[in-house]
């Protein structure tokens, strides 16, 4: 098993995840985001990303392959982000999830008004797609302050 970091190269696999998992490739490796891979015998079956913007992060794309949940890789590549966010000196990580509150409160987070993401991360590739094209006032946003992340978790 590897966590590794994401580049150009693993843009196939990275989208193979995503689409195998019903989430959007749009923004894929962009700009002020790191990506990482989780690999292991069976390849690459997990994939998370984190955009940094001053002291907040959005995480995106976090994504297991169905024959691959329940081992812990979902938490196991979140906490290598949030590890990632608080050498870089982040606060605050949101995310934006309609069907996986459950999960997301496993982990932590809390939900938080779409308007309170927007405000913390306006030049986020995400959040200016979805105020551009409306589909903010669909999404459900989360968020977990560093402070509060359970330090006994992997990075």
């Amino acid at each position: 098993m590897a966590i590794r970091e994401a580049f150009e190269d693993d843009r196939a696999v990275a989208t193979s995840i995503l689409r195998a998992c019903g989430l959007s490739c749009l923004e894929l490796l962009a700009s002020r985001t790191t990506w990482w891979l989780w690999e292991d015998r069976r390849g690459a079956v997990g994939i998370v990303a984190l955009e940094v913007g001053g002291q907040s992060a959005l995480l995106r794309s976090a994504a297991v392959l169905p024959q691959a949940r329940g081992e812990g890789i979902g938490a196991a590549l979140v906490a290598r982000a949030i590890a990632f966010a608080r050498r870089s000196g982040v606060e605050r990580i949101y995310l934006f999830s309609t069907g996986a509150g459950p999960y997301w409160t496993k982990l932590g987070f809390r939900e938080v008004d779409v308007d309170e993401v927007a405000r913390a991360l306006p030049d986020a590739h995400q959040v200016r797609r979805y105020v551009d094209d409306g589909s903010i006032v669909r999404e459900v946003a989360w968020v977990v302050s560093i402070s509060e992340w359970p330090v006994s978790m992997p990075a």
